[in-house]
């Protein structure tokens, strides 16, 4: 492939990962209010990964359900993301069993809600992760897309 192909990949990659973060972060602005853990469990879900099943193995991820309620100024809401950008599924169990086991069915717990929004919330935002961290993964994110680039503009793997 020539050069300006794999540039191309791997731009859209780091901009699909800087989105991703940027709106993650964009959920500092997020208010906690205390809700309840109204129901919560794992649920296995079968990877269909060709390359796994063609091998032989087969492999599982884990999905975590809570379900929680909240209440925005005397309005009732319902929600269900741990976090605001990805998804309730783990590669590991332990990593499943872990978030399950700090919301427990019946937990009064922090919810984080949208102000603009009221009915989009999550469990865990950017508020709870220093700054730090996003400013280590750009920094990482940068290193990584123009150590790639170094590497295939080189010739390195010609």
């Amino acid at each position: 492939m020539s050069t300006w192909i794999w540039i191309s990949i791997v731009a859209l990659a780091l901009l699909t990962v800087l989105v991703g973060l940027q709106k993650f972060k964009s959920t500092t602005d997020w208010l906690p209010i205390n809700g309840r853990v109204i129901s919560s469990s794992i649920e296995e879900i079968k990877n269909t990964n060709s390359q796994q099943t063609s091998q032989g193995t087969s492999r599982y991820d884990y999905k975590v359900n809570i379900k929680y309620e909240y209440t925005v100024e005397s309005k009732n809401y319902t929600g269900e993301a741990i976090t605001a950008v990805l998804p309730n599924i783990f590669d590991l169990e332990a990593d499943a069993k872990k978030i399950l086991s700090t919301y427990p069915t019946d937990k009064e717990t922090n919810i984080f809600f949208n102000p603009k929004n009221p009915s989009e919330s999550a469990l865990i935002t950017a508020k709870s992760i220093p700054t730090i961290f996003f400013i280590f993964i750009f920094v990482f994110i940068g290193l990584i897309g123009g150590g790639i680039i170094f590497i295939l503009k080189s010739g390195i793997l010609d």
